[in-house]
């Protein structure tokens, strides 16, 4: 079960530069497409990790930042997959390092 969000993150972080480079000459509308692109795995995780609280407000954090990211027009940090893999990167951190405080 620990690992749908990580694995959904990673995911997520390697397929955005592809989908973006197969798909930017061919979007009607890059917000909408982003803001769901943002949305999708966040809102897939949540479930997972209901029962882990102390990494929900993390997780909630980075998916804001996501939006103000889109509200800036900043695509850069979306499109090269670095706000999922920082997601996944501190899942994991936190999974793994917990046990030891």
């Amino acid at each position: 079960m620990l690992m749908v969000p990580i694995a959904l993150f990673l995911f997520y972080g390697v397929m955005s530069p592809v989908y973006y480079h197969l798909l930017k000459d061919k979007m009607s509308n890059q917000t909408a497409f982003t803001i769901t692109w943002i949305t999708a795995p966040f809102l897939a995780s949540y479930p997972y990790l209901v029962s882990y609280l102390y990494i929900l407000p993390i997780i909630l954090v980075l998916n804001i930042i996501g939006y103000v990211l889109v509200i800036r027009r900043s695509y850069k940090y979306i499109y090269n997959g670095l706000l999922f893999l920082t997601a996944s990167i501190i899942t994991i951190l936190f999974f793994k390092l917990l046990p030891y405080i």
